[in-house]
């Protein structure tokens, strides 16, 4: 019975270190989906305003809006007289990275579809001047990336209210 002393205390070394495990990946999943949670919230009102000031540059039929305040992410378009000024940081530039992990795929093409769209705005659509009028090819530009948003906000919805979606999840009903 000598034995037993020493394979108890190794049995609890075991256990202990495996409980530690556990908990310890338990308290960084949920750190990260906190992360995460930040960062959706952040990005949805991003893209809610996007969404609001490109139609309102498509209800004014110009490019007023778009160029100031201007859009968030969009690195060309601004307004002449604001050009020396500094521009906030996009949350998606941000904090894209803390969402990665916590939607599927499918969700991450959702998200990514508007932020391409804005960053190809400039390319295509180089201005500087807010009352200059759209064309027909600006206007469904715009509305196609206006009708990018909404899959967008509702693919991050489920992280902003503190859910992690995983393929898995999706294909079980749960969250």
């Amino acid at each position: 019975m000598e034995w037993l002393a020493p394979v108890a205390a190794l049995l609890g070394v075991i256990v202990g270190g495996v409980l530690n495990a556990g908990l310890t990946a338990e308290f960084e999943r949920r750190r990260e989906l906190a992360a995460a949670t930040v960062a959706a919230r952040l990005v949805r009102e991003e893209l809610k305003l996007i969404r609001d000031t490109v139609r309102t540059s498509l209800r004014d039929g110009r490019w007023g809006a778009i160029l100031d305040p201007g859009l968030p992410y969009a690195r060309g378009l601004w307004a002449v007289e604001h050009r020396e000024g500094r521009r906030d940081e996009s949350a998606w530039t941000a904090h894209a990275s803390r969402l990665a992990g916590c939607v599927t795929s499918d969700d991450w093409e959702a998200l990514a579809i508007p932020y391409e769209r804005i960053d190809r705005t400039s390319l295509w659509f180089w201005t500087d001047d807010p009352n200059r009028a759209l064309d027909d090819k600006a206007r469904d530009f715009l509305r196609t990336l206006s009708e990018s948003i909404d899959p967008a906000i509702r693919a991050v919805e489920p992280v902003a209210q503190g859910m992690r979606k995983t393929r898995l999840q999706r294909l079980l009903g749960s969250s």
